[in-house]
Formats: structure tokens, C-alpha cells, sequence
């Protein structure tokens, strides 16, 4: 990390505009190293054998330019004027984005790999060699550190160029949207319920046999070496009832037809069965449910799922075997299939946000494909959907109105928190209460933002617990902290 020094001509005229190239030299690798030989000023040993007789006493105090470091290139961002502080923060957003957006190109263009014959694809990877694209190498999703301005441009440029010539790869491929066909069958995480799934017929069929004559040889429950029964995990809950709902033969709904049964029967044994079965069923709805994350629904769907899951039994006992149970059941086996459809339909649509504009999920007549397919499905399953409305083609999370969530700090102690700092990444933020015990992070510049504001930096899900320590996700990865000392 050298400079070649002699290579500047040292006189009075020159040297402001020579220490300046100097300061941005170092600042561009080490911000802090710039502008701190910014502020010492050109070193005696360099001048000297040019100016032997002056007098240059202390460079800290006396050396003056009309350069700011940062401004240009060099140092940090304590030392930009608001407009380029504005721009450094939105280019590193549009950085992130663009590598966002990067990524899922190359997992699409992945999934399309996969599905060519051994000679296509070794067409295939010609051309990616060929582009010097490596479908394994991820472009990074962390916050850029650096706060040099002109290194943020030029990642910027870069990202952007990237971000661009993938596209046109992906443009190329997909012509016959054989690329976005191959990407979507491919998005095994989005999670939703079919219609009638046929590989769970004779699951159904069996399940209903059982029911009619209830017995120790469960059906979907396995037996564990001590004599207790789980649920077969091979048996998606939500298909079971969907597929269930939609056989002709059955009549009424799986809870209805338990319940039902078990009104009739006068036996101990056959009893327990069913309380056996029931408990287990309705326990691994109940996880569902609690797998959703809220966030991500609209208020409407948000409420339908809260208050479902609060009206839900905590544990089954014989005394819950009843229509009330069957009513309950029912509403929240609604409100998990119409939240996962509303998220499935909201991760369809960010996995295709590389397009942009063209991207086929954000249209009016895909943006809520799936929601407006389990909204029907439920409809035929003799599920109530009445005043049900479908959210809107963009949703906001957490309304359909356009609002400021804040945050909710009830649980959070005031005498641990209030005025701590915290670290989240390179800036420090001092926790502050306003009078509805919200929380806002102050930096130590004045500035306070809540919640909602941090997102837009990619910073979410941040909690603070009451023994000091707090975490937050960056983009997706969960970080963690502690406090030195607590109030």
C-alpha cells in the first residue's frame, strides 16, 4: 500500500491539489487513514528538499484547502454535505437491489439448466463461460461498508452492469418462458394447498374407514417405542383436509365427521382412539398456524389468523369433542390456507422482481392468483368465505391501507433500554420511548427513526430483550448483540 511521493512537484502552488490526491489515494482503501493524513497535513520530509527555508510549524492547524475529503472520493461520510450523504444512502440501497435481484437470475437460470438434455446444456455453459458467469457465485446482500462516496459509485456501476447483463441472458433463455416455467416449479418453498391433491385419495379413503370402526391400528399416526402416538410426518395436515373436503364421498368435513362419531359411540376404547387422533390433528394444525409469519399478511388475513388461533382450544379433552370444536376447526383451517396463499402469492412475486416492470406475478391478473384460487377452493369445500375480500394487487405488509407500522414495545422494560446504545452495523443508534412506549433509534447525530425506517435499510425483525441483549436480521441473516451495562 505505497505512493510513489516524488512523482508530485512540490511547491507552494501545488501542494494543496497534491496532498489532496495523496488523502484520496489512501481514503479510497482506508477511509479513516485519509482523513486522517488529510488533517496532519503534508509531511515535513517531503517539502524540505524544496523549500529548505520555510518555516511550516504545525500542518494540522496551518495547512488549508478548500478540498473536502469525501466529497471527491476520499474519507468518510461524516464529511459529505447532505445531498451526497443523500445519495451515498440510496446507492447503497440500489446496490443491494440490484444484487437481490442478481441472485434470483441465477437461480432461475439454474433451474433452467437443470432441465436440459447433457447436449444442450453443455451449450448452455458455453455461453455462460463464455459471459464469465458463474451460476454459483452470489453477488453479496450485506450493506456495503465503505462510506467513500466514489467507491460507492463505482459498486454502484458495477452492480448495475451486472444486474443488466444477466437480465439479457435471462431475455435471451426465456423467450419461450421456458426460464421463468422452470423457475417457478422450482420454488419448492412456497407453500400451498391444492384444490384436491390426488396422491391423497386412498389416504382419505382409509382414514374415513378407520373413523367408521376407530381402533389401535391408526391411520397417519405411527407409534413410538414408548407407546405414545405422532403424527406422520410424510402427511401434509393442510392437503389431508383440503383433499378431504373435496371427495364427494364425505359428506361433511373431517372434524364434523369425528365429532359426529364420536357423539355415537358408547365404548371407552373406540372413544380414545378418536380423542388420540383428534388431539394429534389438531395439534399439527395448530403448528401451521403458528408457522405463518404474520408480518408478511395484511390486516385483514392478519386478524382472521389471531383470532382463530386465540379462540383455539389449548388441549383437547373429551369435554371439546363437540360442534363448538368443529366450528373453531374449521375457521382456522380457513385462515392458514387463505395467509399461506397471500404469502405464496407475495413470494411468487419477489422471486420474479428481477424483472421489473415485466414481471408477470405483479400484474393485476397474477397478483393474487393463489389467494383468489384457495378463496374459491374453500368456497367449494363448503367453508364460509363471505366477506372475504382479495388484498390488493401490491399489498402493504401489515394493511391494506397505506400505513406506518410502529413498533411495539409493551414487552420491552424502559428502565433496561432507555438510553442504551445499540450497534447495528457500522452506526450507533441510542434507544429512546416516545409517550405510546414506541421505540425510537436516535443516532448519536440527533436524527431518530422507528422501525419502519430501519427497513428501508434492510434492518427487520429487531428485538430487545431485558437482559441486555438484542438481535436484529441484515437482508435476511440474523445478528446479535449485548449491551456493556444496563440502567
Amino acid at each position: 500500500m505505497g505512493l510513489d511521493f516524488s512523482k508530485f512537484e512540490w511547491t507552494p502552488n501545488t501542494m494543496g491539489k497534491n496532498w489532496m490526491s495523496v488523502c484520496n489515494f489512501y481514503g479510497n482503501m482506508m477511509p479513516f487513514l485519509g482523513q486522517t493524513l488529510w488533517q496532519v497535513g503534508p509531511m515535513p520530509f517531503m517539502t524540505q528538499g524544496w523549500f529548505p527555508n520555510t518555516n511550516y510549524g504545525n500542518w494540522g492547524d496551518q495547512f488549508v484547502s478548500s478540498y473536502i475529503p469525501g466529497a471527491g472520493g476520499g474519507g468518510g461520510s461524516t464529511n459529505l454535505t447532505e445531498s451526497e450523504k443523500a445519495t451515498l444512502k440510496t446507492q447503497k440501497k440500489e446496490i443491494l437491489d440490484y444484487n437481490k435481484k442478481y441472485n434470483a437470475m441465477l437461480k432461475a437460470l439454474t433451474a433452467y439448466k437443470n432441465t436440459l438434455s447433457s447436449d444442450d446444456k453443455d451449450v448452455f455453459e458455453t455461453e455462460l463461460s463464455v459471459a464469465s458467469i458463474d451460476l454459483s457465485k452470489e453477488r453479496s446482500t450485506s450493506v456495503p461498508s465503505s462510506n467513500n462516496l466514489t467507491t460507492i459509485e463505482n459498486s454502484h456501476k458495477e452492480a448495475k452492469k451486472a444486474y443488466e447483463d444477466l437480465l439479457d441472458l435471462y431475455k435471451e433463455y426465456n423467450e419461450d418462458n421456458a426460464v421463468s416455467k422452470a423457475y417457478k416449479e422450482s420454488l419448492e418453498n412456497i407453500k400451498t394447498t391444492e384444490a384436491k391433491n390426488e396422491n391423497y385419495t386412498s389416504t382419505v379413503s382409509n382414514l374415513s374407514t378407520w373413523i367408521e370402526n376407530p381402533n389401535e391400528n391408526f391411520v397417519i399416526l405411527d407409534k413410538d417405542n414408548d407407546g405414545t402416538y405422532k403424527w406422520d410426518n410424510d402427511i401434509d395436515v393442510m392437503e389431508l383436509l383440503s383433499t378431504w373436503n373435496s371427495t364427494s364421498d364425505n359428506t361433511s368435513h373431517l372434524i364434523q365427521t369425528i365429532v359426529t362419531k364420536y357423539g355415537g359411540l358408547q365404548d371407552e376404547d373406540p372413544k380414545r382412539y378418536l380423542e388420540t387422533f383428534t388431539e394429534k390433528l389438531c395439534g399439527k394444525l395448530k403448528d401451521r398456524a403458528e408457522g405463518i409469519d404474520k408480518k408478511k399478511l395484511t390486516n385483514e388475513n392478519k386478524t382472521l389468523l389471531t383470532n382463530a388461533q386465540r379462540d383455539f382450544p389449548d388441549s383437547i379433552t373429551q369435554s371439546d369433542l363437540n360442534e363448538e370444536l368443529a366450528t373453531k376447526f374449521d375457521e382456522l383451517y380457513k385462515a392458514v390456507r387463505l395467509a399461506e396463499a397471500e404469502i405464496a402469492d407475495k413470494e411468487l412475486r419477489e422471486a420474479f422482481d428481477f424483472l421489473g416492470n415485466d414481471n408477470p406475478y405483479a400484474k393485476n391478473e397474477n397478483a393474487n392468483k393463489y389467494f383468489n384460487e384457495a378463496k374459491a377452493d374453500l368456497d367449494s369445500e363448503n367453508i364460509n368465505v363471505d366477506g372475504v375480500t382479495t388484498p390488493p394487487a401490491n399489498p402493504t405488509p401489515g394493511g391494506n391501507e397505506v400505513t406506518t407500522p410502529t413498533t411495539n414495545t409493551t414487552a420491552v422494560d424502559k428502565s433496561v433500554w432507555n438510553g442504551q446504545e445499540i450497534q447495528i452495523e457500522e452506526y450507533t443508534y441510542i434507544i429512546s420511548f416516545n409517550e405510546d412506549d414506541t421505540i425510537q433509534f436516535k443516532t448519536r447525530a440527533g436524527g431518530g427513526m422507528n422501525e419502519t425506517d430501519l427497513k428501508e435499510d434492510g434492518i427487520t425483525d429487531i428485538n430487545l430483550n431485558n437482559d441486555g441483549t438484542y438481535s436484529y436480521k441484515i437482508n435476511g441473516e440474523t445478528k446479535t448483540g449485548k449491551i456493556e451495562t444496563t440502567n
